[in-house]
């Protein structure tokens, strides 16, 4: 519930402005280079670390949980999707509501994935680590 109050809203009704478009940026890093020169290192932190932490969990678990994902590249499949369908949805509520809400963003889906990639690390480390730990006690109790 968290994820979609921090993506989706707060979805403003104020009055539509008749010629709004939605803010599309298609172009990598040119949003964050902006936001680098115009606002302070603190926002530009929050924005792109708040867009990576966001995904860390997906790339955690849905391994973990769907036994079926356990490879890369499906998780990494999922996961794209899943960050392109919040900047399509990002750009539909501002189409719909004529009011600037979100700016669909290139970069958000490029540090989700990013996100996405150190959680699916985190998660195989964790594994080996415990595959190792298995192993070397499962050594020792042979020894004895």
């Amino acid at each position: 519930m968290e994820l979609i109050s921090i993506v989706f809203f707060p979805i403003t009704f104020y009055p539509p402005m008749p010629n709004y478009t939605p803010n599309v940026n298609i172009v990598p890093m040119k949003d964050i280079i902006i936001l680098m020169r115009s606002q302070p290192i603190s926002i530009v932190i929050k924005n792109v670390a708040g867009n990576i932490i966001l995904f860390i969990p997906l790339g955690f678990f849905v391994p973990i949980i769907y036994r079926n994902m356990n490879r890369f590249i499906y998780t990494l499949l999922l996961g794209l999707c899943i960050s392109v369908f919040i900047e399509i949805a990002q750009f539909t509520i501002n189409y719909l509501t004529k009011y600037p809400n979100h700016t669909s963003d290139v970069n958000d889906v490029i540090l989700n994935i990013i996100g996405l990639i150190l959680g699916f690390m985190i998660q195989r480390g964790i594994r080996k680590v415990s595959f190792m730990a298995d192993y070397i006690n499962n050594g020792a109790n042979k020894i004895e």
